[in-house]
């Protein structure tokens, strides 16, 4: 599946592409919200992995964008701050998380399986 990751973190970066590349998926990096909005116009992703503190554009501001006119898009927002408004992801992972609830998530996005329980909540 093509999945567009976006964060500034050159170390999670890697470790999240690694992992996502060794579960058999495509990915796309993009380093802040406006490389985000490029490349998911161009590359037309499944999934998006949002950072939420970023230069430029938050994820708050960018994952509004992309539902503007990529409605179908599954955004996992991914955060260390756990006490943000995350109504702009269909998901959220605190970034302690991630290694170990992301490929499950994802994998369940792909199958269109109803998504298991990531914490994180909508707050």
């Amino acid at each position: 599946m093509r999945i567009l990751l976006v964060d500034d973190d050159p170390a999670f970066v890697l470790a999240v592409k690694e992992l996502l590349s060794r579960a058999g998926h495509e990915v796309e990096v993009a380093w802040d919200g406006s490389e985000a909005l490029v490349a998911a116009g161009q590359g037309q992703p499944r999934v998006v992995i949002l950072d939420y503190k970023m230069p430029g554009f938050n994820g708050g501001v960018t994952g509004r964008m992309l539902r503007s006119f990529s409605p179908g898009v599954h955004i996992i927002g991914v955060s260390a701050i756990s006490d943000i408004d995350t109504t702009w992801s269909d998901s959220f992972l605190r970034k302690d998380q991630v290694l170990t609830e992301l490929v499950p998530l994802v994998d369940a996005v792909a199958a269109g399986v109803p998504e298991p329980e990531a914490g994180g909540g909508t707050d």
